[in-house]
């Protein structure tokens, strides 16, 4: 059966993994699958780039011993310099070499768009060219917009109807957060599960980011981003994979 990140029970459980040779990557994803990890979500613009051949990432897609593998090819980190067409090319390789999800960012083809989404219609049409290639490569999209601040439901909910629109098959949107922002957090969750009408990710960053990553998949998110240990490089608002499991498998969906 072919690897998706569609159409499960319950949300995966996602390990998020950060590092910068093969022999890193190989051996978290291990340690990540032995806590119970179901999918691997690799941040590849953190592979150094002697490192991107065929044969060392296909290594670390079959270490991940069938699960489904998300992977990101952003800006930052060893791909910092790259041009939004080579970071796309990446991500199409990623995919050649048995990416399961490809997310890119949603102002792609158009860096200094404000929060991280474009309107220009010129990026817009590379983006959907780019998201119908890599289904043409059989994989699937996940578009992300990391916001910087606290969108109104109704912002986000415009947001993720235009990366749905054009052909992500999940929406991904991080918006930011302060002491009081959790009831409209929540509320946004729950707009975009009425009205969406596909997958979404919502996270947020600052005061409520540990909240909501360990209780937004319960109402309505997609999966639960998570880490094996809380190292240098990874990120620590990610909740740990083993007490996650133990509460999100005691749950009813």
């Amino acid at each position: 059966m072919k690897a998706t990140f569609l159409g499960h029970d319950k949300p995966l459980l996602t390990a998020m993994v950060i590092r910068k040779t093969p022999e890193d990557f190989i051996d978290i994803i291990n340690k990540s699958l032995a806590d119970g990890a179901e999918a691997i979500g690799l941040q590849m613009e953190h592979l150094e780039r002697q490192y991107r051949t065929r044969e060392i990432i296909t290594s670390i897609f079959e270490a991940c011993q069938g699960k489904p593998i998300y992977v990101t090819s952003y800006r930052s980190d060893a791909s910092e310099g790259m041009t939004d067409e080579a970071c796309a090319e990446y991500l199409l390789f990623l995919a050649d070499c048995g990416a399961t999800l490809c997310d890119f960012q949603s102002n792609l083809f158009d860096k200094a768009a404000p929060r991280e989404y474009t309107k220009d219609p010129v990026a817009v049409e590379k983006q959907k060219a780019l998201i119908a290639e890599i289904h043409r490569r059989g994989a699937q999209v996940m578009m992300s917009a990391h916001t910087g601040s606290l969108l109104t439901p109704a912002e986000t909910l415009e947001l993720a109807r235009a990366q749905i629109e054009r052909g992500s098959d999940i929406s991904k949107i991080v918006n930011g957060s302060d002491d009081a922002s959790l009831p409209s957090c929540i509320e946004t969750i729950q707009l975009l599960k009425k009205e969406l009408g596909a997958p979404y990710l919502y996270l947020v960053g600052g005061a409520c980011a540990k909240t909501i990553r360990q209780i937004g998949p319960s109402l309505g998110v997609h999966m639960y981003l998570c880490v094996h240990m809380h190292g240098e490089l990874d990120a620590s608002l990610q909740p740990l994979i083993v007490p996650l499991k133990a509460v999100r498998d005691n749950m009813v969906f």
